[in-house]
C-alpha cells in the first residue's frame, strides 16, 4: 500500500506540471488534496500524500524512547478536563508496549487513578465542565459534525480567557454553535 501511495504521489507530481482542466482548458489549482479547475470548478481528482505521521515497530525501538504516543479513541473527549491515567473501566494496567504492570504496580496505580476522582479534575473548573457536558448533548441533538464541535470548544475557551466577565455561559455555548461553521 505504500509503495502504491508513493507511486501515486509522484504521478500527482509531475501532473501539476500541467496545470490545465481537460474539460474547459482553465488553470487548475490544489485544494484539500484534490485537484480544482479554478475557471469551471471541475475536480479532476483526488492527490493522494504521504502521511505525516509515520508508526515503526516498538521491537525496534528502545524502550526507554520518550517520544512514544499510545493511540487511543479520547483525544476528542470533552467532558473530562485533563490527562487520565488508562482507560475508565480497565481492569488491568498496562505499560506503553503493552505489557501488564506487575502486581505491585498495579495496587499503586489503581490506588492513583481511584484518587484521581472526578471531582479532584474538574475543582475550580466546574462551570466549563458543565458547559462542556451540555454542548456534548447539543451535538448529539443537533447531529453537529466533530470538528464543528470541537472549534465551538475552541470558540468559548477563547472568549471566555478574553473576556473579563461572562454574564450567561449557555448563550455563549449558543453563540459560538452559530459562530464556528
Amino acid at each position: 500500500l505504500y509503495i502504491s501511495v508513493l507511486k501515486i504521489s509522484q504521478i500527482e507530481t509531475n501532473r501539476e506540471d500541467t496545470g490545465k482542466c481537460p474539460e474547459c482548458g482553465g488553470k487548475t489549482i490544489l485544494n484539500s488534496f484534490e485537484k480544482i479547475c479554478k475557471e469551471c470548478g471541475l475536480v479532476i481528482n483526488n492527490l493522494y500524500r504521504e502521511s505525516s505521521f509515520i508508526f515503526h515497530d516498538l521491537k525496534n525501538k528502545n524502550s526507554l524512547s520518550k517520544q512514544y504516543v499510545a493511540l487511543g479513541e479520547r483525544t476528542d473527549f470533552i467532558g473530562g478536563l485533563g490527562s487520565f491515567i488508562d482507560y475508565e473501566k480497565s481492569n488491568y494496567l498496562k505499560d506503553k508496549s503493552g505489557k501488564l504492570l506487575p502486581p505491585s504496580e498495579q495496587k499503586l496505580f489503581r490506588r492513583l487513578k481511584k484518587n484521581y476522582a472526578q471531582f479532584l479534575r474538574i475543582k475550580n473548573h466546574e462551570t466549563e465542565y458543565r458547559i462542556f457536558n451540555i454542548l456534548n448533548k447539543i451535538s448529539l441533538y443537533l447531529n453537529l459534525n466533530k470538528n464543528i464541535r470541537n472549534n465551538v470548544a475552541y470558540y468559548y475557551k477563547k472568549i471566555v480567557k478574553s473576556e473579563e466577565k461572562v454574564i450567561n455561559n449557555i448563550s455563549l455555548i449558543a453563540f459560538c454553535i452559530f459562530f464556528a461553521p
